[in-house]
């Protein structure tokens, strides 16, 4: 079944609001999405046999707005799979997942969408607060933060950080912004060989394909560092009602299944998932540190961030970021970018010593101090 009230405009993105029986929370989602600033929108909403009363809510508020799309399965597909009904439904060229339980700020789209102007961004995410509803309106906990100003950042920073257990990248596209043919492409509703076998009920493991595989298709990815999301904490959602860690076990199965099929076989090139071109990666450096010296910072990092493109093991290059956002006075990503450099190269006096500088400002003089002493003990 489909309600359409709209054929005429064309919409820049298409908000897809999947839901199945959230009849507490599916209103204030999708009113969340008719207040966006940016008004050229459709907002596409398929109801997964619900069988509480969502579907009467949708088809009173597809009366008050004509952006409002909504349809209805006549069985339950599957999370996944209802995830892809809403994109084949969609009819932008981006798209945004917002799931029925959760909410986006008014200013959303008018913070993220210009980074999907630059067409070597794959995504952008924000920041999110994640909480009860008792939080919705007094914040919630913060997370994804992984840089201190907004911007862009090197894909294979996120595939690392994606990889890694923790909460500075995130794992549900409910915070990002992609490219509606992106996200058909890449999203998967089972992995060959797994040996879990229900990804398309849950969707664990899927969201994060859905990032990881989309930034070896792209250099670089968008990062909005203010929160304009709002994930609800709640015992219906599958992250909190799972007793068995059957929704863990899914994220490291996808992990293992993209590092086995897609890292360890380098499909993709230019995210630093084929092997480094190394003399190209030392012109490179050499041309950033150039840049840097004549007093562009902003050219240097650029150059930089292409080299941790190819190489992201790079510790020169780190190295060079590091200092780089240390004039900055980004001294949190200074820190990050110098330790990560001391994980390959320990014994580089400059390495040590810019990593000191940094954690003085910090206030960390005691692990400066502890750092050196390391540095010095190891020398002959």
């Amino acid at each position: 079944m489909r309600v359409n009230r709209d054929e005429s405009f064309p919409p820049r993105v298409s908000v897809l609001i999947p839901v199945y029986n959230r009849e507490a929370y599916v209103e204030t989602c999708i009113r969340s999405a008719m207040r966006q600033t940016v008004r050229n929108i459709e907002i596409v909403i398929v109801d997964n046999a619900s069988t509480d009363g969502t579907w009467p809510i949708l088809e009173r508020l597809v009366a008050e707005d004509r952006r409002i799309r909504i349809f209805r399965n006549e069985r339950n597909l599957g999370a996944v799979p209802n995830w892809r009904r809403c994109m084949e439904e969609a009819r932008a060229p981006i798209g945004k997942l917002l799931f029925s339980d959760d909410t986006i700020r008014e200013d959303y789209l008018e913070r993220t969408l210009p980074w999907l102007d630059r067409e070597d961004v794959g995504f952008v995410f924000s920041a999110v607060r994640i909480g009860t509803d008792a939080q919705e309106r007094e914040g919630g906990g913060l997370w994804y933060q992984p840089y201190s100003q907004d911007g862009v950042y090197a894909s294979a920073e996120f595939i690392q950080g994606g990889l890694e257990h923790g909460a500075r990248f995130p794992v549900s596209p409910g915070c990002a912004l992609i490219r509606l043919a992106d996200m058909k492409r890449n999203l998967r509703l089972s992995l060959p060989g797994a040996q879990i076998t229900d990804f398309d009920r849950h969707g664990a493991g899927s969201d994060l394909l859905l990032y990881l595989l989309t930034a070896t298709q792209y250099p670089c990815f968008g990062y909005v560092r203010e929160p304009l999301c709002f994930f609800r904490h709640h015992p219906g959602s599958i992250t909190v009602n799972d007793p068995q860690g059957h929704i863990q076990r899914s994220y490291q199965e996808a992990k293992g299944w993209f590092r086995r099929e897609i890292l360890a076989c380098a499909v993709t090139a230019g995210v630093g998932l084929a092997p480094a071109d190394r003399e190209a990666c030392a012109a490179w450096i050499q041309q950033g540190e150039g840049l840097f010296a004549a007093g562009d910072p902003s050219g240097a990092e650029t150059v930089f961030l292409r080299v941790l493109e190819s190489d992201p093991g790079s510790a020169v290059a780190k190295n060079n970021l590091g200092v780089l956002y240390h004039q900055r006075g980004d001294y949190p990503l200074a820190l990050r970018y110098l330790t990560e450099a001391l994980e390959h190269d320990a014994a580089d006096r400059n390495l040590v010593l810019n990593t000191c500088a940094v954690l003085r400002q910090l206030g960390e003089a005691r692990t400066a101090v502890n750092l050196l002493g390391a540095y010095l003990q190891q020398k002959p």
